[in-house]
């Protein structure tokens, strides 16, 4: 994923721009595992394993994920061809009751394979925060 942002809209509602670049075919068998850390700082040696999620069968899972969106021209079904796909405004529903987040700073590591060979790693890192809104008079 490239220049990639995650807005949460509201408390029911997070869409994601940007881009997925895919340097080669992906077929059946495709993983995903992501591991999330939650961290004090910044600082990587703050961070401690909060979670891991496993995604067996991407093939499956991530063209359903898509069609739903509308608002991405990755492909539908596997194979999902070499290039870059576009990511823009892709809704993902409440995604706080799959990963219920607390303020802090977080970081992400989805590792994807492809008949158990490491074929692609992406690493995020975000804060969560309260934004106090100012009330008008």
């Amino acid at each position: 994923m490239v220049n990639t942002t995650a807005n949460q809209n509201s408390p029911f509602l997070t869409t994601i721009t940007g881009k997925i670049i895919l340097r080669e075919i992906v077929d059946y068998p495709f993983s995903l595992r992501a591991t999330l850390m939650k961290c004090e700082t910044r600082v990587e040696a703050t961070c401690e394993h909060y979670t891991t999620t496993k995604f067996a069968d991407i093939c499956r899972f991530m063209p359903q994920w898509m069609k739903l969106s509308n608002s991405s021209d990755f492909p539908t079904s596997c194979p999902f061809s070499v290039g870059e796909y576009r990511l823009n405004g892709m809704q993902i529903g409440n995604m706080w009751r799959v990963f219920p987040l607390t303020e802090s700073y977080w970081k992400v590591t989805a590792r994807m394979y492809k008949h158990d060979k490491l074929i692609g790693c992406v690493i995020n890192k975000f804060e969560i925060r309260k934004e106090r809104r100012k009330t008008r008079l």
